[in-house]
């Protein structure tokens, strides 16, 4: 009988694939010296996206059964899992039923008492009691941590949702590229919080996942939405007319616009993330970082890309240069609406 497959045999592909490092990254060399080695070859597990989906939806679920056994109103969203792995993890999280009668005696003398002092208490302490923040379902200073990292339109697209003036993904909204973004604050969300703070319903509806309410509600006390709000109308667009990132901007294909905004959304990316970026656009990344790099050559004068370990970054001067033309009309190619 054949022995079933295992989570690692199931998920992740067995092609091996050469481990490619460069060597000597601190050591003085010549220039033009891009020199790398070969380390073997083995497989890519970390790139194994639906072994990282799977093991998540379990995560969740299993913390779904925690949460309902002790009364916790709020559920965690934003996953499927099988059937058959729900009903192995329900068994599993299963709590005996005690069927032993349990004999209870009362005080009543007792019971009058402490009503009593309850009620004075509680007349006491009510002023206090009034003015105390809500419970946090989660670490305030991990989405602050977040919010830190989110260039200026993601802030604005989260803080939007949030307060209800972005409902859904479609129509005007979904053409400026909100969906891209959605994706991207997902991305930053998981990365710092474990969870999906954007949730996408029926009718691609948009709204912040519960666990994440309370804290959007201090993140909004000290942001104002106009504040961060894109600049839109001919002034706008006539600041960045002129500019040589704007001709830059303008030269790029839109797949070529869409990963500059990656980089400036995260700041760096790996070999392996620019691959995935551009295999889900049918394109090819190596292409895509040369193509890039020769316009803003072109057009502005140097190469924003660079090399820092084994992840390619975007120069933090250029994307600042790049941020206010990015946001005009909150146009992804950089067009006034």
């Amino acid at each position: 009988m054949k022995k079933p497959a295992g989570i690692l045999e199931r998920y992740i592909p067995e092609k091996l694939e050469a481990q490619w490092k460069y060597p000597f990254l601190s050591a003085v060399v010549p220039d033009g010296w891009h020199g790398k080695i070969c380390l073997g070859e083995a497989k890519k597990y970390r790139s194994g996206d639906r072994l990282g989906m799977f093991l998540l939806s379990i995560t969740k679920y299993a913390e779904n059964i925690l949460r309902k056994q002790r009364n916790v109103p709020a559920r965690l969203s934003g996953f499927k899992l099988e059937e058959r792995f729900q009903k192995v993890l329900d068994k599993a999280f299963e709590i005996p039923v005690v069927v032993e009668p349990v004999k209870i005696t009362l005080n009543v003398e007792k019971i009058q008492s402490l009503q009593v002092e309850s009620e004075q208490v509680a007349a006491i302490l009510k002023t206090d009691a009034e003015s105390e923040p809500k419970p946090l379902y989660s670490d305030i200073a991990q989405v602050r941590t977040m919010w830190g990292q989110l260039d200026a339109y993601s802030k604005y697209l989260l803080l939007a949702i949030y307060a209800g003036e972005y409902t859904h993904l479609d129509g005007k909204t979904d053409g400026a590229g909100q969906a891209e973004m959605v994706k991207n604050i997902n991305m930053q969300s998981l990365r710092f919080l474990g969870d999906e703070i954007i949730s996408i319903g029926e009718g691609k509806s948009l709204f912040i996942a519960d666990d994440f309410k309370d804290e959007m509600e201090l993140i909004e006390g000290s942001n104002v939405l106009n504040d961060l709000r894109p600049k839109t109308g001919a002034e706008a667009a006539a600041s960045t007319a002129s500019s040589p990132w704007q001709a830059f901007l303008s030269a790029l294909s839109a797949e070529e616009r869409l990963l500059v905004q990656q980089f400036a959304v995260v700041g760096s990316m790996s070999e392996s993330e620019i691959a995935a970026f551009a295999r889900e656009r049918n394109q090819m990344g190596n292409l895509m970082i040369d193509s890039i790099g020769e316009k803003a050559i072109e057009h502005v004068g140097n190469n924003p890309l660079y090399s820092e370990g084994d992840r390619l970054v975007f120069d933090e001067e250029a994307l600042e240069q790049l941020s206010s033309i990015l946001l005009v009309g909150g146009d992804i190619n950089g067009n006034s609406t």
